[in-house]
């Protein structure tokens, strides 16, 4: 039976997680995901990592970070990658951090904005111009439909 002091909600996870410099990053294993209540009544997810065989905590006070994570939604089990880009400044002083975040779901499967933010396919080769549509009729038939007036439409058409 495990103890009621080994319960993931009651560990203390003195190693905290900290984004100072632009490329600071961190992956792991999430194994509990809490509720953090600040002294101001404000809350924010905080998520408890494996990170190299420790536990760390990662605690999401700041907007875009909180704001990621809550899109992603990263469950018990999945990995998660953070990146911390830089620092936006803002009107009358205010900054703001900017994050990458990638969660592999415990599934294997990545999620959508560890897809939408990979490198993208190479564009496709450009289609091979369309056949003639008129190709094969007599000079007297391609007189009546160049007559119709109409532009040819290759999908439908006149005839």
């Amino acid at each position: 039976m495990t103890d009621i002091w080994d319960t993931p909600e009651l560990k203390i996870a003195t190693d905290y997680i900290k984004f100072e410099e632009p490329g600071d990053s961190v992956v792991g294993e999430v194994l509990d995901i809490r509720i953090h209540h600040w002294n101001d009544g404000t809350t924010s997810p905080q998520l408890l990592l494996l990170v190299d065989g420790e536990e760390k905590s990662l605690t999401a006070g700041q907007y875009q970070l909180k704001a990621k994570l809550a899109e992603l939604r990263p469950q018990v089990g999945d990995t998660i990658r953070v990146v911390f880009d830089g620092i936006e400044k803002r009107a009358g002083g205010k900054t703001l951090k900017l994050f990458s975040l990638d969660v592999k779901r415990a599934n294997g499967v990545a999620s959508a904005a560890a897809t939408a933010t990979a490198t993208p396919a190479p564009a496709a080769a450009p289609a091979a111009p369309a056949a003639d549509p008129l190709a094969g009729l007599t000079e007297e038939q391609r007189a009546a439909v160049l007559a119709l007036g109409k532009p040819i439409d290759n999908a439908n058409p006149p005839f």
